[in-house]
C-alpha cells in the first residue's frame, strides 16, 4: 500500500487519479450489470420462460458496447495521470538538483542522477495511473459484491469475505521482498547507467591511455550484476504471481462450490445459482487486476522512494533567516567561515576571516586542494558554511534570494559550459538584447577572432560541450558571456588557465576596460580570481595565500615577496618549473 509521502509525491495527478478510480468503479458497475443480465439469461433458459429473453439480450448488447468506451476513457486518464505526474516529479527533481548545487552533488555520479530523472520518472505512470486508482476500485467493488452475496446467502458471503481478506494479505510478505529487490534492481540499473555515461564522456581519455578494454570489462561486470538482480527479482515476482493467481482463481471456485452446496440444501434457489457464480467471479476479478497493476507499477514505487530520498537532501536554500533586500554595496565579509564536504573527514576551509572592499581585485592562490574553489562556491551558495557566515554589503548571504544573488555575482569556472548553438546564442544567453556590434566589439577585445573572422564569428556554430573550439577559446567565450551580465562581483575560478601568456594579458585588458566602462556609469566591479599560475594575479590589489584551508598570508605581490613566506616559495617553484 502506498504511504502518505508516496501519495504526496504524485499530488499533481490527484484529480485525474480520482477520475480514473470513478471510471474503474463505473467499469465494475457495468461488469456487475453484465453478470446480472447473463445470470438472468441463463436462469430464463433454465426455466424455459423466454418472454423477457429479447429484452435481456438487448440490455446485454448495450452493456457490451458501453464497457469498451469506459475502458477507453480510463486509459486516456491513465495517460493523463502519467503525463501530469511525470512532468511534476521531473521538474521537482531538476529544481532540487539545482538547489543542491555542485557541492551537494559532488558525491553523486552524473549517470545515477540522469537515470532517475529520465528513465526512472517514466516508470511512475503505471504506479500512479493504474495501481493506485485500482486500490479504490478493488475495495469498493469487493464490499459491493459481498453485500450482494449476503442477500443471496449469509454463509457464502461470510466465507467469501474470509477469502477476500486473505487475498491481499497472503502476497504481502512477497511484496515486501519484491519491493526490496526492485529497489536493488534500480540501484544496479542506475549504477550501470553511470558507468556508461562515464565511459562515453571519457572515451578520448580512455583511448589515449589504452583503458578501453578495462572499462569494457567493468561495464560487462556491472551489466552481469544487473542481469543477476533482474532474474532474482523475476523469480520472486513469478512466485508471488503464482500464489496470487491460486487465490484469485481458486476463490470463485470455492464460492461456486459452496453455492452449489447451499442450493442442494435448499438455501439458495437454483436459478439464483447462476447469479452466485458470476458474483464469485466478480468478487475476485478486481484483485486480479490489482495484482497485474502492481506488477506493472512496482518499479515506479522503487523510483518514487528514490525520488523522495533525493528530494529530502538538504539544500543551501533551506534557510530560516528572514529574506532581506539586495544590499546597496558589495563589500564582502567572511566571518570565521569553515566548510566541510559531506564525504570529507576534515574541513575544506576553516576559520576564514576576510574583508574584500567594493571594487577590489583579489587574488586567491595556493596549492591544489587548499580551498580556493570552495571559497568562491560559497559566495554563490553552492554550499553554506559549516560555521560562521558570509555577508555582502552587511547582509547575510543566506538572507538573499536566488535572484538577488544572481544579479550580484557571476562565476566563470575553469571548465565552462558552452551550449550547442552559435557563438551569438551562447553570448545572448546572458544578454538577450545585446546588439551584434556590442558582441563583436567584446569578442575582438578578447581575441576571439581566432575562432572565425569577426564578420562570421557570431554565426559560428559550436557543438555540445563546446567541441569544435579549444579550451582557451571556451574560456574566453565564457568570460565574454560573464562580462555581458555586468554584475558588480566577478568570480574567476582559474578562468584563464588554458590561455597562453599573451592571450591572458589581452583578456585581462578586456576585463579592465569593462571595469572602466562600469566606472563611467558610477558602478564598481569587484573581482576575485583564483589561480595556479601566479602571473595571473600578480597585478591584483591584494593576494590571499591559502594553505590546508587556512589563510596564511595576505598582501600585494611586492609585500608578499618581501616577506619571503609561502607566496614567495610558490613563486620560486613556479619559476623553476618554467625554466626547466
Amino acid at each position: 500500500m502506498p504511504n502518505g509521502e508516496i501519495l504526496k509525491l504524485g499530488r499533481a495527478g490527484w484529480i485525474p487519479m480520482c477520475a480514473a478510480s470513478l471510471f474503474g468503479l463505473l467499469h465494475s458497475a457495468v461488469t456487475l450489470s453484465l453478470a446480472w443480465v447473463m445470470s438472468r439469461i441463463f436462469a430464463t433458459l433454465y426455466s424455459g420462460e423466454y418472454s423477457h429473453l429479447v429484452v435481456l439480450l438487448g440490455v446485454l448488447a448495450v452493456l457490451l458496447l458501453v464497457r469498451p468506451a469506459i475502458a477507453l476513457g480510463k486509459e486516456l486518464l491513465v495517460s493523463l495521470i502519467g503525463k501530469t505526474v511525470k512532468i511534476d516529479v521531473r521538474l521537482k527533481l531538476l529544481q532540487h538538483l539545482n538547489n543542491i548545487g555542485p557541492f551537494g552533488l559532488s558525491s553523486k555520479r552524473t549517470g545515477e542522477a540522469e537515470a532517475l530523472v529520465t528513465d526512472g520518472v517514466e516508470l511512475l505512470e503505471d504506479y500512479y495511473g493504474r495501481y493506485i486508482p485500482q486500490i479504490a476500485v478493488t475495495v469498493v467493488t469487493a464490499i459491493t459484491v459481498l453485500i450482494l452475496l449476503f442477500q443471496l446467502d449469509s454463509l457464502v458471503a461470510f466465507i467469501g469475505a474470509i477469502v477476500v481478506v486473505l487475498t491481499p494479505t497472503l502476497p504481502k510478505a512477497w511484496n515486501k521482498v519484491l519491493t526490496r529487490r526492485g529497489y536493488r534492481h534500480w540501484e544496479q540499473y542506475s549504477q550501470m547507467n553511470a558507468e556508461v555515461v562515464d565511459a562515453m564522456q571519457g572515451m578520448t581519455t580512455l583511448q589515449l591511455f589504452n583503458g578501453v578494454e578495462e572499462r569494457r570489462e567493468k561495464i560487462v561486470f556491472t551489466s552481469q550484476k544487473l542481469l543477476s538482480t533482474t532474474l532474482s527479482q523475476m523469480r520472486i515476482s513469478l512466485l508471488e504471481s503464482a500464489l496470487s493467481s491460486w487465490v484469485v482463481y481458486g476463490g470463485p471456485v470455492m464460492v461456486l462450490a459452496l453455492g452449489v452446496h447451499q442450493a442442494a440444501q435448499g438455501n439458495i434457489a437454483v436459478d439464483s445459482l447462476f447469479w452466485c457464480m458470476f458474483l464469485g467471479v466478480e468478487l475476485f476479478r478486481p484483485f486480479q487486476d490489482l495484482s497485474v497493476n502492481w506488477h506493472a507499477g512496482y518499479h515506479g514505487y522503487s523510483t518514487a522512494q528514490k525520488a523522495l530520498s533525493l528530494l529530502k537532501a538538504p539544500t543551501p536554500d533551506d534557510s530560516s533567516l528572514p529574506q532581506e533586500h539586495r544590499p546597496r554595496t558589495t563589500e564582502i565579509q567572511f566571518n570565521d567561515v569553515s566548510y566541510r564536504y559531506s564525504s570529507a573527514l576534515q574541513d575544506a576551509v576553516s576559520d576564514i576571516n576576510l574583508e574584500i572592499p567594493e571594487g577590489e581585485t583579489l587574488g586567491l592562490v595556493g596549492q591544489s586542494g587548499c580551498g580556493k574553489s570552495t571559497m568562491l562556491g560559497m559566495l554563490l551558495r553552492f554550499g553554506d558554511p559549516s560555521r560562521g557566515n558570509i555577508r555582502i554589503g552587511g547582509v547575510d548571504l543566506r538572507a538573499l534570494s536566488r535572484d538577488d544573488r544572481c544579479s550580484l555575482i557571476t562565476l566563470v569556472p575553469q571548465e565552462p559550459v558552452i551550449f550547442d548553438g552559435t557563438i551569438a546564442d551562447n553570448l545572448r544567453a546572458c544578454a538577450p538584447n545585446a546588439s551584434d556590434e556590442l558582441l563583436k566589439s567584446l569578442c575582438l577585445s578578447l581575441g576571439l577572432e581566432d575562432i572565425a573572422p569577426i564578420d562570421t564569428l557570431l554565426d559560428f556554430r559550436v557543438d555540445e560541450r563546446g567541441s569544435g573550439v579549444s579550451g582557451g577559446q571556451r574560456q574566453r567565450v565564457a568570460i565574454a558571456r560573464a562580462l555581458l551580465r555586468e554584475t558588480p562581483i566577478l568570480l574567476l575560478d582559474e578562468a584563464t588557465s588554458a590561455l597562453d601568456a599573451e592571450t591572458e594579458r589581452l583578456t585581462w585588458r578586456a576585463i579592465d576596460n569593462h571595469r572602466n566602462k562600469l566606472a563611467s556609469k558610477g558602478r564598481s566591479l569587484t573581482i576575485i580570481s583564483s589561480a595556479h599560475r601566479l602571473e595571473s594575479v600578480r597585478a591584483a590589489d591584494r593576494i590571499v595565500v591559502l594553505s590546508a584551508g587556512k589563510i596564511v598570508e595576505i598582501g600585494n605581490h611586492d609585500s608578499l615577496m618581501h616577506q619571503g613566506g609561502t607566496y614567495a616559495m610558490l613563486v620560486a617553484t613556479s619559476e623553476e618549473l618554467v625554466q626547466s
